[in-house]
């Protein structure tokens, strides 16, 4: 058994990452068990909780709110972590975006259509990485 853990389970990046987690868990012979969180500290928690409960094999975490160290303390209870973020830890597997190349290729694309004013609409969620894509848009903008 693997566990998910994301913010928003209809968010097209975190569907489709679920989507080929399941994939490649299912032909692996794995089962995937899904944690949304809002990216709220308690629910976090509870959630992780939850799933460790479980014993999966492994976790892989979409999204944490900004603050948050659970991905941490998985690893430091001997849980193999994989990241769909930037991290410090050398222990942990990262799966990451380029948001700044991701950000200017939009920005340029949509400047290349002749849109003058852009803007950006952000989930509202307190995830790490949120800050990460509003610098990425100001600076591309």
């Amino acid at each position: 058994m693997l566990a998910l853990v994301v913010p928003d389970p209809v968010n097209p990046f975190y569907a489709q990452l679920a989507h080929g987690m399941e994939r490649r868990a299912r032909r692996d012979g794995y089962g995937v068990l899904v944690a949304h969180t809002d990216c709220d500290p308690a629910t976090e928690l509870s959630q992780v909780t939850a799933l460790m409960s479980r014993r999966p094999d492994g976790v892989l975490v979409g999204a944490l709110s900004s603050r948050s160290r659970l991905h941490l303390r998985l690893l430091d209870e001997g849980v193999p972590v994989v990241c769909a973020f930037a991290t410090e830890d050398e222990r942990l597997g990262i799966l990451d975006t380029d948001d700044v190349t991701g950000m200017t290729a939009i920005v340029e694309h949509l400047h290349g259509l002749g849109h003058r004013r852009v803007a950006y609409a952000g989930q509202g969620l307190d995830e790490a990485g949120a800050d990460l894509r509003r610098r990425a848009f100001s600076s591309a903008v």
